[in-house]
């Protein structure tokens, strides 16, 4: 509701001559924003007494926004007849001299009503369920709990959308000459400190591709086809990541592992074998001789680490259900003890919002899944198919974005996507990976791991040069040429859409 009161603070602070002010006009944005809300509500609406206060309150952000003076605008806006009265008001408030700390929290107290004003979007609509639910005008039960869902799940995405805005506002203008650079630098230090990376546990990722691992707030996709090593490569960062000191240190460390695909003992034996360099049949036998949980135990132990796995049938999460997972973690270790989240893999995760056409659904998906890596500030890392194309491939030269299954919108939310195959000849144990994206670093780099599949291990990877450059630039799919991946990628969609209908199922 807009009060008297807070109209009396928002004039206050659009008159004020601070720095804070002048530097930032996102606070006239915001006032308008809040105005506005309340205007759409159908439900909810401003009080006649204070409507014409309101009005003259949005007409003077708007000026604000065009860069008008003060005096220029109490001059333009008593002119009129509508607003001549507020004269007198609008002088004192501009004669108003507030102190910094009082600035600051009215501009934190807008905020505030900005931040309650967007979470009251789902107002109507819930209001509508609540109605039907008193008076019983629902068709049946089916449709109020599915009307229910859709109601709960788009406010989420809303709040979710939201977070993620005021998470990456950050500074609006900096004078090179005249600021304090203090804050940014800070910011800067936070954002790319390698201090804050999670470790993949091989070099060349870490220190030649990445920034000393996967930092906070990213969404990093590992792309291959059926058998290419997606889920091992996880188990393997996700392992190698708990077996990390960092600096300064207090809390446990928790990583997350979310599995669609391989049950809770196929994962934990995977990462047995991968430690001990252990044969299935080799680590059968240490099941009945070795006390395998405190030896894994006693690890994560000495690196104050743990890793929690959760297993859940294919489509049935969401990134709603993944923030759960993580919320109720946190509770359990603490606000910062969640490092990383590793996701098993993305395409049989579900959509908070049901849609029509699969690849609008694998967008969800993503932007989900880099909302709560911005939201949590942690890594996010996962898994994705490839189309069938990637099956004709020979080595890590031939790997491309337009070989992304489905949706291109994967490309555009992640912040790194690498593409995986395995060599042809199964004896040389080589899994090419070719850097795609990564706004972290550099991209277009082709990497050869060495693995012993025996062991669901990737034991180290090297950089090498890519074969012809130019060629792949001639035919249009260099990886930086992203409208070129467009065109392509839709001509693959199409393809895969008469070669298989139900596209869902890989």
């Amino acid at each position: 509701m807009i009060s008297d009161s807070f109209l009396n603070t928002c004039f206050g602070i659009v008159f004020s001559k601070s720095d804070t002010i002048l530097k930032n006009k996102n606070v006239f944005r915001d006032i308008l924003e809040i105005i506005s809300f309340f205007e759409n509500k159908k439900t909810i609406e401003i009080p006649l007494i204070f409507k014409e206060k309101t009005n003259c309150l949005k007409k003077i952000c708007e000026l604000k926004l065009e860069g008008k003076e003060d005096d220029s605008i109490i001059d333009s806006i008593i002119t009129s007849e509508k607003y001549k009265d507020f004269g007198d008001f609008l002088v004192s408030k501009k004669e108003e001299n507030l102190s910094e700390d009082i600035i600051l929290k009215n501009i934190e107290h807008i905020s505030l009503r900005k931040k309650f004003s967007f979470l009251l979007g789902g107002y109507d609509e819930l209001s509508y369920f609540l109605d039907a639910v008193k008076d019983g005008s629902f068709d049946s039960i089916d449709n109020l709990i599915s009307d229910y869902e859709k109601v709960i799940k788009n406010h989420y995405c809303e709040v979710m959308e939201y977070k993620r805005i005021e998470s990456v506002q950050g500074i609006s203008t900096l004078d090179f000459k005249n600021d304090d650079w203090s804050f940014a630098l800070k910011k800067i230090q936070e954002k790319y400190s390698r201090t804050n990376s999670i470790p993949t546990g091989y070099d060349v990722l870490d220190y030649d591709i990445l920034n000393g691992g996967f930092e906070p707030s990213r969404l990093y996709i590992f792309a291959g086809g059926s058998g290419s090593g997606k889920s091992t490569l996880l188990l393997n960062f996700l392992y190698n990541a708990s077996m990390r000191k960092q600096e300064n240190e207090k809390d446990k460390k928790i990583f997350i592992y979310v599995t669609l695909e391989n049950s809770i003992e196929e994962s934990l034996l995977r990462i047995y074998m991968a430690k001990r360099n252990r044969t299935l049949v080799q680590a059968l036998k240490d099941i009945t001789t070795l006390d395998i949980k405190d030896d894994i135990n006693s690890d994560l132990e000495h690196f104050n680490s743990n890793i929690i796995i959760y297993y859940f049938p294919p489509e049935s999460i969401s990134p709603m259900d993944l923030e759960i997972v993580i919320n109720s973690m946190r509770d359990k270790y603490g606000k910062n003890s969640i490092k990383g989240l590793f996701v098993d893999y993305l395409d049989i995760l579900k959509s908070d919002q049901q849609m029509d056409i699969f690849r609008l659904e694998l967008s969800k998906i993503t932007l989900g899944l880099k909302r709560l890596a911005v939201e949590y500030s942690i890594p996010v890392i996962t898994g994705t198919q490839l189309s069938r194309s990637v099956y004709t491939v020979k080595d890590g030269s031939e790997l491309n974005l337009s070989q992304m299954s489905e949706s291109i919108k994967k490309v555009e939310h992640a912040d790194f996507i690498s593409l995986l195959v395995k060599d042809n000849d199964e004896e040389k144990n080589l899994v090419y990976m070719k850097i795609g994206k990564n706004r972290g670093g550099s991209s277009g780099s082709t990497l050869e791991f060495r693995t012993e599949f025996q062991f669901y291990k990737f034991i180290n990877g090297y950089k090498v040069s890519n074969k012809d450059r130019k060629q792949e630039i001639d035919k249009g799919i260099c990886n930086t040429d992203i409208s070129n991946v467009l065109n392509q990628f839709e001509t693959n969609i199409q393809t895969s859409q008469i070669l298989n209908p139900e596209i869902k199922k890989f």
